[in-house]
């Protein structure tokens, strides 16, 4: 059953809603009720996680060192006939006590394709620049960004293959 144009964007904004509430209250299962049991996430850095579950578990542990990590949407795409969205967004590091400078962004891609009943099927993120990412990171560690737990170590790229 394809979804129209208005409850695509409708599902997108809940998905907005709920990874506004993940990030303040630090509980990434929070955002995981916009995905389908079937869900397919494909992530450039850290591989492919299929189900709902196995997605939250993961969402969980590389959101664990900064759980209060906050995203913003630039803009979307809404592909109605193949039932998609593709979009930027910045993914936003909390700033550090104190902090008064620029935020830490990120720049993401992400492409979703919508399942209906407000759920998503597919979930695949792009980190647009690496080098951007680690200035990022360095950055925030400069200013006295601390991690609330041990990052996640993205996979070697023998796991990955």
């Amino acid at each position: 059953m394809a979804g129209s144009r208005a409850e695509i964007e409708e599902a997108l904004d809940e998905m907005d809603r709920l990874l506004v509430a993940s990030s303040k209250a630090g509980d990434w299962t929070i955002w995981a009720g916009c995905l389908s049991q079937d869900v397919e996430f494909h992530d450039t850095i850290y591989g492919t996680y299929l189900g709902r579950q196995a997605v939250s578990d993961f969402v969980v542990a590389v959101h664990a060192p900064f759980p209060h990590l906050r995203y913003e949407r630039d803009w979307a795409l809404i592909d109605v006939n193949r039932q998609e969205v593709i979009f930027q967004q910045r993914m936003i590091l909390p700033e550090p006590e104190g902090y008064a400078g620029a935020p830490f962004a990120t720049d993401v891609w992400s492409r979703h394709r919508y399942a209906g009943d407000g759920l998503w099927s597919l979930k695949q993120d792009v980190t647009l620049s690496g080098a951007q990412a680690d200035a990022n990171f360095r950055g925030w560690m400069e200013a006295g960004g601390r991690f609330a737990a041990p990052p996640l170590a993205p996979p070697t790229s023998k796991e990955s293959e």
